[in-house]
């Protein structure tokens, strides 16, 4: 609610947390990787929680300075982000996103997304962990991977992943179905 009823006081916490994760980020970018992950739920199911364009206003500026040390560093920026961030994506490629990991296809549309942005953005992800993993059948499972690694993994610019850890209600010949999916080819 701060973010609406007090702004100021939303964008003064904002500026803190972003310090406090350069003076972090600066210790980490000393680690021989190839890229810092960051994960901040911008979304939910229905869209971007604050709205796309409070977050143009209030959060991308300030990722921007995240993801610009990082580049700086000559890494990757990856980010874990759930939920609905289509309206915000081009603008996370903009400020320098390389990788969005949990692409949700019970929140967004993945196949959409590569086609318009394949080319700019990696995706990880895909699988629907609240959906297709849960309560498919080990055949949907193999349809749904095939599918994944043909029309996502097209030209580059994808990892085959859940959309987030297996659940709990995963019938077990469902999280068989998927290791045998992702390691066969042929599934």
């Amino acid at each position: 609610m701060d973010v609406v009823a007090e702004e100021d006081f939303y964008g003064e916490l904002l500026d803190r947390l972003t310090n406090l994760y350069l003076a972090m980020l600066a210790e980490n970018l000393k680690l021989p990787a190839d890229a810092v992950m960051f994960g901040d739920d911008w979304g939910d199911q229905r869209g971007v929680i604050i709205g796309p364009a409070r977050w143009r206003k209030l959060l991308k500026p300030r990722w921007a300075r995240l993801y610009e040390a990082v580049h700086k560093a000559g890494k990757l920026v990856i980010t874990h982000c759930c939920g609905n961030i289509a309206d915000v994506v081009p603008d996370a490629i903009e400020i320098g996103l390389d990788v969005l990991e949990s692409c949700q296809p019970e929140a967004m549309n993945v196949y959409a997304l590569k086609q318009k942005y394949g080319d700019k953005l990696t995706f990880w992800g895909g699988l629907g962990s609240q959906s297709t993993i849960p309560r498919g059948t080990p055949a949907d499972i193999r349809r749904e991977v095939r599918r994944l690694c043909r029309e996502m993994g097209r030209r580059g610019g994808y990892i085959l992943a859940p959309a987030k850890s297996l659940q709990a209600e995963t019938p077990t010949e469902n999280a068989a179905a998927v290791v045998e999916a992702f390691t066969n080819q042929d599934a």
